[in-house]
Parts: structure tokens; sequence; C-alpha cells
């Protein structure tokens, strides 16, 4: 069961019907709700992506005192 807020037939509101307009007339919005930053236009460093690919990244561990790198020497 969804929440009573969600219509029993899913129908689309005045807004969704709205924006759904607009994007089929090629008019470009500006999603403030888009939760994926590839949909969103963001695009990612290459060398950010080459870093997500480190085996070393997979591993965590975390340490309740914090990151020994982050300690001031």
């Amino acid at each position: 069961m969804f929440s009573t807020r969600i219509p029993e037939d899913f129908a689309e509101n005045a807004i969704s019907l709205r924006v759904r307009e607009m994007r089929g007339a090629g008019v470009r919005l500006l999603d403030l709700t888009e939760s994926n930053p590839t949909r969103a236009g963001f695009l990612a460093p290459k060398e950010l992506l080459g870093l997500l690919a480190n085996p070393a990244g997979a591993h965590y561990s975390p340490n309740p005192r914090g990151l020994r790198s982050a300690v001031k020497r």
C-alpha cells in the first residue's frame, strides 16, 4: 500500500502533465528533484572515474578515532 497522498490510479497531477507537455515541446527544464547526477547533466572528471576503478576503494574499515592520515604530524 502506498501513501494516501498518491492517487490510487497513479494519475498525473497538473504539474507533471505540464512538465510532460513542455518536455515534449523541446523545452529544457531544470529539475531540482533529480537525484541522478548523470541525468542532471553533471559530468564526472575522467581522473575521478579512474580512482573509482581502484579496488582499494571497495575496502572499508572505519576507525572510531578517525583516519591516521588525517593526523597532523
